[in-house]
């Protein structure tokens, strides 16, 4: 579809027809210099198709054209790799994808890497679902994909929790692997800041995930050094359990500090790599510095000073407006807080530091641009 139009209303284009002529007639009405008329009408119609062409153009015109394709929705059909894998269903999708004729079906097979086709061979040391997620997510962004048919036995060992990726379209699951039922307990996933201020508390959210045959109660520890700083022991239910632990450590060292989570293991658990987990914080000490000037004295001063000084990473330094006499001193501070001022000194206002304002009278304004 192709469409023409301008900014204006169309009757504009015949005002700026008549515009044309009648300046270009004005122009050249009473021309004596010029004594062939020929000329003086080839000026005319120069002078009127200039005119016409830049009025034109002021009525900003506009070409719009739409081209619309159809595509086929998309099926994807993709089959784990990994060597945990027993039962090898190829053919099956192969002949499923033959009944998609109305669909466009793309092939995907994954493990350690993605390949996009169905490999035949089992050979796969590790699942990463995220990460064939995410190559899903690149390859068909803002294309129409109907469902997902993904054969696989379920399990990870690499990237992130299925249940945490987030994907706009439906998953048709198709179980494949081993039937029989291995008891497990592992660290799901960990979640915590990079960095941590010296003398704070820091937060970990801990996920854990069990199969067991009965409750079993097994040890949460944390060690810092080989040096245990947190222990909980915790209750795990028969059957398929999930539990999220928030826990908070301080930050008692500087530096990268290197922590060890650990879950005790069962008896007879096949895989105990994934009852560890390590994860790193860097532990700065810096303290933010806070700069507070007054005229009189207020009890908003203490209870603002009491609220901040509770909080180990600021410094608090007041003055009375007029005992402050190096003004260059206020640039090692990363915030200034005023009190009862009626005017604010102008070395305050041409720094780059924010600004706290405590003005019943709001005198300040007009000096705040």
């Amino acid at each position: 579809m192709h469409n023409f139009f301008f900014d204006y209303p169309i009757y504009y284009l015949f005002i700026c027809l008549f515009i044309a002529f009648f300046y270009a007639y004005i122009l050249y009405k009473n021309e004596k210099n010029i004594r062939s008329i020929n000329f003086i009408r080839c000026l005319f119609l120069f002078r009127f198709f200039s005119i016409i062409f830049i009025s034109f153009l002021l009525l900003n015109p506009k070409y719009k054209s739409e081209i619309s394709t159809i595509e086929k929705p998309i099926v994807i059909i993709a089959k784990d790799n990994s060597e945990s894998i027993k039962n090898d269903i190829t053919n099956e999708l192969k002949s499923l994808a033959e009944l998609l004729d109305e669909f466009e079906v793309y092939f995907y097979s994954f493990s350690d890497d993605i390949y996009t086709d169905i490999n035949m061979r089992f050979d796969g040391l590790e699942t990463n679902f995220s990460k064939f997620f995410a190559s899903i997510k690149s390859q068909f962004e803002n294309r129409n994909i109907t469902a997902l048919i993904l054969a696989s036995d379920g399990c990870y060992n690499a990237g992130l929790n299925p249940e945490y990726i987030n994907f706009d379209f439906p998953i048709y699951s198709v179980a494949l692997g081993d039937t029989n039922f291995y008891e497990d307990i592992r660290i799901d996933n960990v979640i915590n800041n990079e960095v941590a201020f010296f003398g704070n508390r820091f937060p970990i959210e801990i996920s854990l995930a069990s199969n067991l045959l009965q409750n079993e109660d097994k040890k949460l520890i944390i060690e810092l050094n080989n040096e245990v700083v947190f222990e909980k022991e915790i209750n795990f239910l028969k059957g398929t359990d999930y539990q999220t632990h928030n826990i908070y450590l301080p930050a008692n060292k500087l530096g990268i500090q290197t922590y060890s989570i650990k879950i005790e293991s069962l008896s007879k658990e096949n895989n105990i790599l994934n009852n560890s987990y390590k994860l790193y914080v860097d532990v700065f000490d810096t303290k933010h510095k806070i700069l507070i000037f007054k005229k009189n004295i207020s009890p908003d001063i203490a209870a603002f000073k009491s609220a901040i000084s509770s909080m180990e990473n600021y410094h608090i330094d007041d003055f009375d407006i007029g005992d402050f006499v190096d003004s260059t001193q206020i640039n090692e501070y990363n915030l200034i807080v005023l009190f009862g001022l009626e005017r604010i000194p102008n070395y305050i206002l041409n720094s780059k530091i924010p600004l706290v304002i405590f003005d019943i009278r709001n005198t300040h304004y007009n000096q705040l641009k």
